[in-house]
């Protein structure tokens, strides 16, 4: 389902900020400036209201990318993230 909420993937080299904009029981697109690397690994937080926060491992599996820039490189602008480990009640 179409769904927006705020992400929080924290790494090793610190947090990231993204949104989701595709939300299944198995996994989520997230929009972001610095998605993580093909199959890394890491845990995500995603703001469900003000109150609920569903923190899961995640697993990246696919990257979007945008279009050439000025410098000729194609730069990630998104993720397709699976959950790993996601409880049954939190699907």
């Amino acid at each position: 389902m179409e769904a927006r909420y705020p992400v929080l993937v924290l790494t090793d080299q610190g947090p990231r900020e993204g949104e989701t904009h595709l939300l299944n029981p198995y996994g989520a697109f997230i929009r972001c400036d610095f998605p993580l690397l093909l199959n890394e690994i890491a845990t995500m937080s995603i703001e469900i209201s003000e109150r609920e926060r569903l923190l899961t491992e995640v697993e990246a599996v696919w990257l979007e990318f945008k279009d050439l820039g000025q410098n000729g490189l194609m730069t990630p602008r998104g993720m397709v993230v699976r959950f790993v480990n996601l409880s049954r009640s939190d699907r």
